[in-house]
Order: structure tokens, then sequence, then C-alpha cells
């Protein structure tokens, strides 16, 4: 309005006769230029609010994240306490069993080296009770003491007894034992070494011999005496020189069992 009141109230030649065209083109353009800016104001105005609600929801998500993290390292940790404790008890009866095991074998091995001592001793006390009883006097009507006899007997049945249990016990610790290292296995899958327990129980033939040598001497020791007084006891033969009753001691004299071999 104010361009058309100056363009009707101007002198004639001041204003050229297009310029009205062009400021009327200009007004247009720039009413459609407004338009369109007021178009982008409106859609950034829209596009912020959309951003803050976005921002919301995305702190709204990460905030369930984390609680379902913190509620699932929960529940793992939970788990996996359960589980050790539900395991720990087995594993604990086992390492105490394997101890009680390993303590019977000691007893064992203790009880059969004092019952072995106790057999050589008996034997070395008969051997030389038939010693001194026979160098008094000869031997009536042939007989033989039977001590020596008995006392290997009951040696053998000691000894058979004594490895029976051990051989038993050494048995019944090697299934704990991999009893065990499955369990361990099946767990972790890893086996531990279970050479400790092996090494542990693997002495007990060497103290068996080691208990058996000094009974064996007593009683080869006994049997020549027996040879001598048996050579002595018999009044048409001329009493026998040195080497001659040492061959027949040697030849007459059971061989002495074995008490340091496998098997009774």
């Amino acid at each position: 309005a104010a361009v058309r009141s100056l363009l009707s109230s101007a002198p004639p030649g001041l204003i050229p006769p297009h310029a009205e065209g062009c400021l009327q083109e200009t007004c247009e353009r720039i009413a459609e230029l407004s338009s369109r800016l007021g178009g982008q104001a409106e859609a950034l105005a829209a596009l912020q609010e959309e951003s803050i609600s976005f921002g919301r929801r995305v702190k709204v998500l990460q905030g369930l994240q984390r609680a379902l993290r913190s509620d699932l390292q929960g529940r793992m940790a939970e788990e996996l306490r359960r589980a050790a404790g539900a395991v720990e008890q087995p594993l604990e009866r086992m390492r105490a069993g394997l101890r009680q095991q390993n303590e019977a074998v000691v007893r064992a091995r203790a009880r059969v080296s004092k019952a072995l001592g106790g057999i050589a001793e008996a034997a070395r006390r008969a051997a030389a009770t038939d010693s001194a009883g026979g160098s008094g006097g000869e031997l009536r009507g042939g007989s033989e003491p039977a001590v020596p006899d008995a006392v290997f007997g009951e040696f053998r049945e000691v000894r058979t007894m004594g490895k029976s249990l051990i051989a038993n016990l050494e048995d019944g610790g090697k299934a704990l034992s991999e009893r065990m290292e499955q369990v361990i296995a099946a767990l972790y899958g890893e086996a531990p070494a279970a050479g400790g327990d092996k090494s542990r129980t693997a002495g007990a033939p060497g103290a068996t011999s080691g208990a058996g040598e000094e009974p064996r001497a007593a009683a080869s020791e006994a049997k020549r005496r027996k040879a001598k007084k048996k050579g002595r006891a018999e009044p048409e033969q001329p009493p026998p020189g040195p080497g001659q009753a040492a061959a027949a001691g040697a030849g007459a004299g059971a061989r002495p069992p074995d008490l340091s071999g496998a098997g009774g």
C-alpha cells in the first residue's frame, strides 16, 4: 500500500514505468521466501521436540539396560555360588575319604610291621629255646619241636592277611581317586595330578620284605640247628665233621618259606 501510494503521488517522470512491476515481483518473492522460512522454522521446532523426546527415550533405555545387566550379573553370581556350594560338600567328603583311606593304609602297614616284628622275635626265642633244650641231651623217639612250624604257619597267615588288607585298601583308594578325578574333570574340564597318593601307597611290598628278612635268617638258623641235633641223635653213626655237618644241615633242612615274596 505504501509503495502504491508513493507511485501514484510521485510526479511524472520521476519513477520509471517498469519500476512498479519490479517492486511487485520483489514483494511476491519476499512473501514466498517468508513462507518457506516459516515452514522451515516449524520443521526445526518439530525436530527439536522430537530430539528431546528421543533423548528421554535413550536415557530410559540406558537405565533399563543397566538394570538388566546388574540383574543378570546378580543371577549369574548367585548361580555360580550355588553350584560351587553344591560341589564343595561332595569334594570335601571325597578329600576326607581319601585322607581316611591313606591313614587306614598307614595304620595297616604299621600293624603288619609290628606283627611281623613280634613274630620274628617269637621265632628267635623259639629257636633259642630249641637250641638250649637240645644241647642238654639227645632227642628221644626222633621227635621234632613243633614250635617253629606253628610260628611259621602263623607268620604266613598273618603275612597273607596283611597283604590282602593292604591290597584292598590300595584298591579302594585308587577307585576313590579315580572317581574324584572324574568329578573334577566333569566340573572344571581338567583332572588334577594324582601322583601324590600313588607315591604314598607304593611302599607296602618293600616294608613287608624288610620286615621278613630277620625272621628268614632266624628260621634258617633254627633249621640248621635241628639238622645238627638229628645227626647227634643217631648212635650208630660217628659224629660228623664240620664240613659234613654243614652239608647234612643243608640237605636235611627244609627250605624256609619265602617271607618277602608275593603270595602266602
